[in-house]
């Protein structure tokens, strides 16, 4: 708690400045501090809660220009803390929660939702116009974390959670060596395969990186080259920040602030006839009907088959998983996907 509000404190600092001073790196400075209260829920929360609390379009404007309102937020959240000795977190500080004003981590997949509205009524007209929207979608969020399947208010379709039983292996050591090398030298490359590399530079210096892509050395097809800046700068809610991975201390502060910049060069070619001998991948960048995605596709038995989206591809590039973890988790979807439509189907029937 106490870091929120000394983040509070900085980020309603800066926009005193901002409204006089309109100068971009105040509103890279106040992005990254956001990035730092994103932390926050990575501490607490399951990665899959941080997704389902982000699916709202919501407009946090600025802290100062909320008045007694944030400072009512954060007396609650005080109180809070104080009767129930949880942690909880002030969404308005964060990018990755755009559901509820104050977030209870009393479980990390299934936390308290809370929504602060002044002179709030209990009448006949609490559930509709902004105010009824907001309530609906909290209430169909914490019911889809509570049971796994809920119609959660603005969407078409119902929500249906599948839990894998595997874990997230992740190239955390590989990583924390390039880095290492680079501090030493200005950069550094690692060859985990023939279908990728991990990479650092310091941000002075331009790297070359076609001159590490010998081949006589590498299998690529299209291979994909990514930044772990980019995740900072647009911060995805399906990524922690860096200064939450498992690496030397330092690294985490470079790395968010762009100091060091790392890339990961992957050729999804690799996970092309992954197997455990009854779910298959047989088919790489299928597109994906009403979308500009594109996928994979699993086979299951010969026969049932599904599309899966290609954010796959982006735990290997910016989540740093291994690819063989990734390719297990695919499968494993898959084949509970195709269980769960039986057992629904049966239950249907």
């Amino acid at each position: 708690m106490e870091f929120q509000i000394e983040l509070s404190k900085e980020i309603q600092n800066t926009e005193r400045t901002l409204k006089s001073e309109k100068k971009e790196e105040l509103k890279r400075h106040i992005h990254l501090l956001k990035c730092y209260g994103d932390s926050c829920a990575w501490m607490f929360l399951h990665p899959h809660s941080i997704r389902q609390l982000y699916k709202n379009e919501k407009n946090k404007g600025y802290l100062i220009d909320q008045g007694k309102a944030f400072e009512n937020t954060i007396n609650l959240a005080r109180d809070v803390i104080a009767k129930l000795n949880l942690p909880v977190l002030i969404a308005d500080l964060t990018h990755c929660i755009n559901i509820g004003d104050l977030i209870i981590c009393s479980d990390p997949e299934v936390p308290e939702i809370i929504e602060c509205k002044s002179g709030m009524k209990n009448n006949k007209y609490t559930m509709q116009g902004r105010r009824g929207r907001q309530l609906s979608r909290m209430k169909g969020t914490k019911e889809y974390l509570k049971k796994g399947q809920a119609k959660v208010y603005g969407e078409i379709k119902e929500r249906l959670c599948l839990e894998l039983e595997l874990t997230a292996n992740h190239n955390w050591n590989i990583v924390n060596s390039v880095l290492r090398e680079t501090e030493k030298v200005g950069q550094s490359f690692y060859k985990l395969s023939e279908y990728e590399i991990i990479g650092a530079i310091l941000d002075e210096i331009e790297m070359k990186i076609e001159e590490h892509l010998q081949p006589c050395e590498f299998s690529f097809k299209n291979p994909i080259v990514a930044s772990h800046y980019r995740a900072v700068k647009e911060a995805w809610p399906t990524f922690a920040p860096p200064v939450m991975w498992n690496i030397d201390k330092h690294f985490k502060f470079k790395l968010m602030e762009g100091e060091i910049m790392l890339f990961h060069v992957f050729d999804p070619i690799a996970l092309l006839g992954f197997t455990n001998g009854s779910a298959t991948i047989t088919k790489i960048d299928v597109p994906i009907a009403g979308t500009t995605d594109q996928g994979y596709e699993i086979e299951i038995n010969h026969d049932q088959k599904w599309i899966l989206s290609s954010v796959f591809t982006d735990k290997i590039l910016y989540g740093y998983e291994t690819v063989d973890s990734v390719g297990n988790s695919m499968l494993e979807s898959s084949q509970k996907a195709t269980e769960k439509v039986w057992e629904l189907s049966e239950k249907n029937s």
